[in-house]
């Protein structure tokens, strides 16, 4: 019996640990996205990114997220328009080479959408 309670604290324990090193995309909006991005309609250095989620595809923002310079380059019509309508330049956010980071922050844009 003893040996069973322990395991199943060992497992709760293990679990929290787990869900406390999950990507936080709330946290990563605010150190990298903050400066330029607010999560309303309202424009900041770039588009206010209220209801982005629903503008974009999950594949699109995906992307975007990973490598905007490259969207560009290819001709994507959406990141054209964006270049042009904002003149500074969306930098390529090293910590979004990660796709469980990308992930963490579309999901968090996708809360705040449903919240507007």
């Amino acid at each position: 019996m003893k040996a069973f309670l322990l395991a199943v604290v060992a497992v709760c324990l293990i679990s929290n640990g787990v869900a406390q090193g999950a990507v936080s995309g709330e946290k990563i909006y605010l150190k990298k996205c903050k400066r330029c991005h607010k999560l309303t309609d309202q424009t900041l250095v770039g588009p206010g990114l209220a209801g982005v989620t629903e503008r974009r595809t999950v594949e699109w923002l995906d992307k975007w997220l990973l490598n905007p310079k490259d969207m560009i380059k290819s001709g994507d019509p959406i990141a054209m328009e964006l270049k042009k309508k904002y003149k500074g330049k969306m930098p390529r956010i090293r910590k979004m080479k990660a796709p469980e980071n990308r992930k963490a922050i579309i999901e968090f844009l996708k809360a705040n959408d449903s919240k507007h």
